[in-house]
C-alpha cells in the first residue's frame, strides 16, 4: 500500500470563480447575488440556484453537460464530495484502471461522476431507490458515460453488499455517504433546526434534504456502517479498501471496536476540513494488514 499518503489539492477548496462558471453555464447568471463584501454568490436556500451552481461546477471543471435531480432528492456539495475522493485516493497503490464501488449513489451520482471525469476511474453506483437509479442512468446516458459508469439496484434494504457484488469481480475502493438519521422523526427535527439556523420558515422542507432512503436507516449512521463492516468480511478478497464518511465523531468509538474484532484488518481515519465543515472518513482493509504508515486520529 502507498506509504506517502499525500493528497492532491482540491481545485474547489478556494471558492468559486463565478465569472468562469457563468461563462460555462449561462443559466447561472440569473441566480447571482451580491454579498455584503460585494462578491458574487448565490442564495443557497434557493433550490434552483443550487442546481444551477452544481451544473456550472460540473460543466466548467469536469465537462459534464447534462445533470439534474428529481425534486426532493439529495443535492450534494460538490467540493466536499471531491475532497472525499482525493483523500481516499491516497490509500491506493495505483493511479490507472481503478474500479470504484459507490454505495448509495443516489439520483445525483456525484461520486461516480467526479471519480471518472476527475480521476479517470471506472465506477459502479448502487442504490435501493429505482427513481434515483433511473435519474442517474439518464445522466450517464446523456453524457455518454455508459462505457465507464454503470448502476445496480440493491433489492434488499437490510443489506448493503450482499446480492450486489458479482462472483470474482474486484474493486479497488468502496465509498459511501451513509444515511445519518435513525428515524424520519429525527430527520424532521434536524431539518427544523437547520432551517431555524438559516432563518428560514421551519414549516417547510429544507431544500434538497433528501428522501427517506437517503437520510434514514434504522439505528442511523452507526448501524449502517456497522452493517457494512460486518458484510465487508465476506468480500475482503473482492474489495481492497472499504470507506465511509462518518458525520458524527462520537460514532467512531463503536465503529472502531467493531473493526478490531477482525484480526487481519487495518483501518485509518482520514480527517479533513473544507470551509467551515469538518468531518472524517473511516477506511479499512483486509489487504494492507501491516502496521500503519500514517498518523491516524483515534477517538
Amino acid at each position: 500500500m502507498s506509504k506517502s499518503h499525500k493528497t492532491v489539492k482540491n481545485p474547489l477548496s478556494d471558492g468559486y470563480d463565478m465569472e468562469a462558471l457563468v461563462k460555462a453555464y449561462p443559466d447561472l447568471s440569473g441566480f447571482i447575488v451580491r454579498t455584503k463584501n460585494k462578491r458574487s454568490s448565490i442564495n443557497f436556500a434557493d433550490p434552483e440556484a443550487v442546481i444551477a451552481l452544481n451544473s456550472a461546477l460540473l460543466k466548467h471543471h469536469f465537462d459534464i453537460s447534462h445533470w439534474s435531480i428529481p425534486e426532493g432528492y439529495l443535492c450534494p456539495a460538490i467540493p466536499g464530495r471531491l475532497e472525499y475522493l482525493l483523500q481516499v485516493k491516497s490509500l491506493l497503490t495505483k493511479n490507472k484502471d481503478v474500479r470504484l464501488l459507490d454505495i448509495g449513489c443516489g439520483a445525483n451520482g456525484i461520486y461516480s461522476l467526479l471519480a471518472h471525469k476527475g480521476l479517470g476511474w471506472t465506477c459502479v453506483g448502487v442504490d435501493v431507490d429505482t427513481i434515483a437509479l433511473d435519474n442517474f442512468n439518464t445522466i450517464i446516458r446523456e453524457n455518454k458515460l455508459s462505457a465507464f459508469i454503470s448502476t445496480r439496484r440493491q433489492h434488499r434494504a437490510d443489506q448493503i453488499l450482499k446480492t450486489v457484488l458479482r462472483k470474482n469481480e474486484h474493486f479497488d475502493l468502496l465509498v459511501c455517504n451513509p444515511p445519518f438519521h435513525a428515524s424520519l422523526k429525527d430527520a424532521k427535527k434536524a431539518n427544523t433546526r437547520k432551517r431555524r439556523g438559516l432563518n428560514l420558515d421551519t414549516d417547510k422542507k429544507l431544500n434538497f434534504g433528501g428522501i427517506q432512503s437517503e437520510m434514514v436507516y434504522p439505528g442511523g449512521e452507526t448501524a449502517f456502517i456497522q452493517q457494512m463492516i460486518k458484510e465487508s468480511f465476506y468480500f475482503k478478497e473482492q474489495i481492497d479498501w472499504f470507506s465511509s464518511l462518518v458525520s458524527n465523531e462520537d460514532n467512531l468509538g463503536p465503529l472502531i471496536r467493531d473493526l478490531k474484532n477482525f484480526k487481519d484488518l487495518n483501518y485509518r481515519i482520514l480527517p479533513f476540513a473544507l470551509g467551515n465543515k469538518k468531518t472524517r472518513i473511516l477506511a479499512w482493509t483486509f489487504v494492507d494488514n501491516k502496521p500503519q504508515t500514517t498518523k491516524t486520529i483515534t477517538p
